[in-house]
């Protein structure tokens, strides 16, 4: 914690591999309100929101749905979702994106062996474009009512 807001990463150290913030109370049907921010203006960067997740036994993963934010490299899109950017050169915005990672039965995933995802909901890049700030703090709601998720 820092100034009141939970701190993941370091500004003086890469951040080597995920790490998860989890509740030990499971949540059925909840409506999730919070403000994201990247503290960088290095944009080829990502998190989210895991809900409905459970611990990967053995690892610091954790399996289920989340709700991403940030960015990755527009190639990247295509392979892990049935969608395909009109420009797949520099980075694609994945604020707003559903995924569902890490789960036993991979067959799922569209490409397990680089990683164990799939991007299901992919964001709309003019949107996002409009409606974030990349370096400032923007606001996320997921909310969940067995078993729609909406976001």
């Amino acid at each position: 914690m820092e100034e009141g807001a939970i701190v993941g990463g370091s500004l003086e150290k890469t951040v080597d591999k995920s790490y998860y913030l989890c509740t030990k109370q499971q949540y059925e049907n909840f409506d999730l309100e919070l403000s994201a921010k990247f503290n960088t203006s290095y944009l080829k960067i990502n998190g989210g929101i895991s809900f409905r997740a459970k611990r990967v036994s053995n690892s610091n993963e954790v399996m289920g749905y989340q709700a991403d934010i940030g960015y990755i490299d527009a190639n990247a899109v295509p392979q892990f979702s049935d969608f395909t950017p009109k420009d797949t050169a520099g980075i694609y915005p994945l604020w707003g994106s559903l995924v569902d990672e890490n789960r036993p039965n991979t067959s799922r995933y569209p490409r397990p062996d680089i990683f164990p995802v799939i991007i299901y909901k992919v964001a709309n890049k003019e949107l996002v474009e409009k409606t974030i700030d990349p370096e400032g703090w923007n606001e996320v709601n997921i909310k969940t009512m067995a078993p729609t998720l909406k976001f």
